[in-house]
């Protein structure tokens, strides 16, 4: 709320509410800077000092009382250290907190670091005017070769560092040779961004979400044309014409609505759904920038926000296949597959998280089992059911896949132990503007565009899909295929 009050320059209700979350904080167990760090900032670009000088005295009493990691308390010190040096008269206290500041940098870089936790020590040592040291833990970095697999954007930051250093120490010469080598790599990463295939996928969706708005306004012009002319010839016909086009006006106009009812359905989930993971790395980042985390610290919220930004991805792939479906529709190249070692395929992408969940999967179908359809839209609809029943099932659950036939058909089944749904849900499963996304088990997040998109491309394909689910006993996925 504090945000949404700071974007609309609302500064009184931004500074209530903030208030109110570090007041909370200071009632946990748990030392929490970012809300502090946050209106201590506000308050310095609004001048309002003698305030910042208190709420950084807030911070540090926190992060002293709840016995802080090293990290998080140099953070509080360097914040009042700031806060402070529009205070002339407080120079003791501001010397007291830089010193204590500088002597946990000291003891961090005794220890034995990794690449990013170097450059934290090296930034730091370089703010403070510590300029050797800071030379001494950039070259670390800067100084190891090239190899397969190697950190190149913390070389770049390195070599950028060394260049603002030598600049400094006014060696312009060394300054000079540093800045190219950062501009190299710098160079070296957006041609590879460029060719990243990813980057591909978005611009052909871009550009084919151009054609269509350009095509849907030419012919929108046509129309206008064409109506014009039948006016002025069809005189006799002025009242059916009238009338033809005010039916085909309302019901454009009932389309549009429902595409803008879809439309603020998906940005009001999104913008919740990727709020959170993205102030982790916001947050993560800061603590970073102030080297305020331990080895052990820097690599457990490494694999975090990993994982956080490994669903963020699915969310956003969900969007682009679903973003494309709306445009110009799916277009199956059918081709006979084999459906267990496509799921065998999908299990090992998802392995990771079936593990932090200690879920136990199960695959009965077996492996000469074929089945004709595009391949790459049946790995989209495996992978989304498997991370849906993965996201819904407790831990140390369990998730079985099987088959079945009849003269016909085939059918894939996945059943999961999970949450199971009511029979409202399941009505509107399938639908965007009733469907309301859930958190998981563990709290994952989810648009809910990935259970739109199996049912789409099980559609696009022929198929069919069934839904049969009791709260607290789980739920079966049922897939129908011609043969």
């Amino acid at each position: 709320m504090g945000i949404i009050h700071h974007h609309q320059n609302n500064r009184p209700e931004m500074y209530k509410v903030m208030y109110t979350a570090i007041e909370y904080l200071e009632k946990a167990p748990d030392p929490v800077d970012g809300p502090f760090i946050s209106i201590s900032q506000n308050l310095e670009n609004d001048k309002k000092w003698d305030e910042q000088v208190i709420v950084n005295r807030r911070l540090v009493k926190l992060m002293e009382r709840t016995n802080a990691d090293p990290f998080t308390k140099i953070t509080a010190y360097n914040s009042l250290v700031d806060a402070l040096k529009n205070h002339p008269d407080k120079k003791e206290e501001q010397a007291l907190y830089h010193a204590k500041t500088m002597a946990l940098v000291d003891k961090i870089s005794a220890t034995n670091l990794d690449l990013d936790d170097k450059l934290i020590v090296a930034s730091i040592y370089f703010k403070n005017d510590r300029l050797d040291l800071a030379i001494k833990h950039a070259n670390e970095v800067a100084s190891l070769r090239d190899t397969v697999g190697f950190n190149l954007p913390a070389k770049g930051t390195a070599f950028e560092l060394l260049s603002e250093i030598y600049e400094k120490k006014k060696q312009y010469a060394l300054a000079l040779e540093c800045h190219k080598k950062f501009h190299a790599i710098e160079n070296q990463q957006v041609i590879e961004r460029l060719t990243d295939d990813a980057g591909k996928k978005i611009i052909q969706a871009e550009a084919e979400r151009d054609v269509a708005i350009k095509q849907k306004e030419v012919e929108k012009q046509q129309l206008f044309t064409y109506l014009a002319a039948a006016v002025a010839l069809l005189i006799l016909a002025l009242s059916s014409s009238i009338y033809y086009f005010y039916r085909r006006e309302q019901s454009q106009k009932q389309e549009l609505q429902a595409i803008n009812s879809t439309k603020d359905k998906l940005f009001a989930i999104l913008s919740h759904d990727l709020r959170s993971p993205i102030m982790g790395l916001k947050n993560y980042l800061m603590l970073i920038n102030w080297g305020a985390l331990s080895q052990n610290e820097f690599r457990e919220s490494a694999q975090s926000l990993t994982f956080q930004l490994g669903n963020v991805y699915d969310m956003l792939e969900n969007v682009l296949h679903w973003s494309v479906s709306q445009l110009s529709g799916f277009r199956p190249q059918k081709e006979t597959v084999l459906v267990h070692s496509i799921i065998e395929e999908q299990t090992a992408v998802l392995s990771s998280v079936f593990t932090t969940k200690n879920i136990n999967i199960q695959n009965l179908i077996p492996s000469q089992l074929q089945l004709t359809i595009d391949k790459n839209h049946l790995i989209i609809i495996i992978r989304n059911l498997l991370h849906n029943a993965i996201k819904f099932t407790h831990s140390n659950g369990h998730i079985q896949l099987n088959y079945s036939t009849n003269k016909n058909d085939l059918f894939i089944e996945i059943k999961d132990t999970g949450i199971g749904m009511s029979e409202e849900q399941i009505k509107t499963l399938f639908n965007l503007n009733k469907h309301s996304s859930q958190s998981g088990t563990n709290h994952e997040k989810g648009t809910g565009l990935g259970l739109i998109l199996v049912k789409e491309l099980v559609e696009t394909n022929g198929g069919n899909i069934m839904v049969s689910s009791q709260p607290n006993e789980g739920t079966l996925f049922r897939l129908q295929f011609k043969k």
